[in-house]
């Protein structure tokens, strides 16, 4: 519309179209800021005839170590990522290399990395999650067993703590070898008990077969223990399956405000 119209045109014109872009401008503002560029979100908005309802995408938190992060240039092509890309799942990591549910970290990362019950208060004020899988204690392999099962059980009822709604699932601590170290059996008896205090889950690489007739060398960078980008993808299809049989495939966030 020209500015010589304007001068033309009826002025109840002019007030009614200010009256419909107000409330057009009512209508937006009411619907709330929208969802971060990048993410969907699989729990629906609901409305009533008073408000619109807000919703969030369906988020997890894994908590760990360099597996957990990725190493040699991993980064967003590391397995809990790919897992969480696969399950159309917001994805949030707290991974520390060196660290575990007692060690600090490796001598060199001395005041830069922490061990995952000092970083708890920091993923409560920061994370939503609704799924929670913890992959750590492989630095931790070498403390007595009845501490570390300690350590684990007063940091999984933290986590439940929380989040009281989360699903959580544990992963039993291994290398990518098929074979069981010292005390397996009884670390995996134990985290059991752990998880079903909590009512969460337990993933046991080892009885689960992730290892088993599969070229592992090919599957890791030079150092021969943590997995390259073939690895990475390779456990992501692991867990993927394994987390959906868990029946995690069909998590959704809770609706309402958050």
């Amino acid at each position: 519309m020209t500015r010589s119209a304007l001068r033309r045109g009826d002025v109840r014109a002019v007030v009614l179209l200010a009256i419909v872009t107000v409330a057009a401008a009512g209508v937006l503002f009411a619907r709330g800021p929208a969802e971060p560029s990048g993410t969907e979100s699989s729990a629906t908005s609901t409305s009533t005839s008073a408000s619109l309802v807000p919703s969030r995408a369906t988020t997890a938190l894994w908590v760990g170590d360099s597996y957990t992060a990725g190493v040699g240039g991993i980064d967003n092509a590391s397995y809990a990522r790919i897992v969480c890309l696969r399950m159309g799942w917001a994805c949030n990591v707290d991974a520390e290399g060196s660290t575990g549910f007692l060690d600090d970290g490796a001598a060199e990362y001395q005041g830069v990395t922490s061990r995952l019950p000092a970083r708890l208060d920091f993923d409560k004020a920061t994370f939503d999650a609704d799924a929670i899988i913890v992959d750590a204690g492989r630095n931790d392999l070498e403390v007595p067993f009845d501490v570390l099962i300690g350590a684990i059980d007063d940091y999984v009822s933290d986590l439940r703590e929380g989040w009281p709604d989360a699903r959580i699932v544990i992963i039993v601590p291994t290398f990518m070898s098929p074979e069981k170290y010292d005390n397996y059996d009884d670390l995996v008896a134990g985290i059991d008990a752990i998880a079903a205090k909590v009512g969460g889950q337990v993933l046991d690489p080892v009885a689960r077969g992730w290892y088993a007739n599969v070229d592992i060398p090919s599957m890791q960078i030079e150092d021969r223990v943590h997995p390259n980008a073939v690895g990475n993808a390779y456990l992501a299809g692991v867990l993927e399956r394994d987390l959906r049989e868990l029946g995690l495939g069909d998590l959704t966030a809770p609706e309402g405000p958050q």
